[in-house]
């Protein structure tokens, strides 16, 4: 190609496009709340000096984890669901992220340990019966070993073992509404055997999206 057709094809070529474009903001629409969040949210926003959009984040987060065990919403017929949120905020370091997170899950921080404390009673026999099922099911089994062992019948233990099965104590669901890095086969073991509702949260993204796929 000579120089002259080079230049004219140079000529024709349009001016790169920025790759980032400085955008303004939308406005949060914190009226959309009620009164009643919507003061809470407007005061901490005063007392962190954390953008409103920041905090709405916070607070939603919070505010999903309290009732989605609770409340089911129909986005259309035949569509129901949880009131279940994913969320996801991109500050700089700095900008409060953790300081927000904390005013929003302390209220549930302190249901956590109010609820351990009202529930250690129930967890303690809980324990106990456990100790004494397992030990019982240890007995049948070096019955049976036992017995098997001298050519004696085992149908009786067996059936014994049987019905201990049946009898196992059920581990009380003591609420743990906050679990942080997890990996997807964990948070799936949690949530069927600890307790059914659950926010997975951290102040760096990374940890989630590294941990649970």
């Amino acid at each position: 190609m000579n120089k002259i057709a080079l230049s004219q094809l140079q000529n024709e070529w349009p001016e790169p496009q920025a790759l980032v474009k400085a955008e303004e903001s939308a406005r949060y629409p914190i009226e959309a709340f009620p009164p009643m969040i919507r003061n809470a949210l407007q005061e901490v926003a005063d007392s962190v000096q954390a953008p409103i959009a920041l905090v709405g984040s916070s607070a939603l987060s919070a505010i999903s984890v309290a009732i989605q065990s609770k409340i089911n919403v129909s986005r259309d017929k035949g569509l129901d669901g949880p009131v279940s949120l994913y969320l996801l905020s991109v500050a700089m370091s700095g900008d409060r992220k953790s300081s927000l997170d904390g005013y929003f899950m302390r209220p549930i921080e302190a249901f956590e340990r109010k609820i351990r404390e009202v529930m250690k009673g129930e967890l303690s026999n809980y324990n106990a019966k456990l100790s004494a099922w397992e030990a019982e099911r240890k007995g049948i089994l070096s019955s049976i070993q036992a017995a098997s062992g001298s050519g004696k019948a085992t149908e009786e233990l067996k059936q014994r073992l049987i019905n201990l099965e049946s009898q196992r104590p059920e581990q009380p669901k003591i609420p743990q509404l906050q679990v942080g890095e997890s990996t997807s086969e964990a948070l799936k073991k949690h949530l069927s055997e600890k307790y059914p509702s659950t926010i997975v949260h951290s102040s760096e993204a990374g940890e989630i999206f590294g941990g649970t796929p």
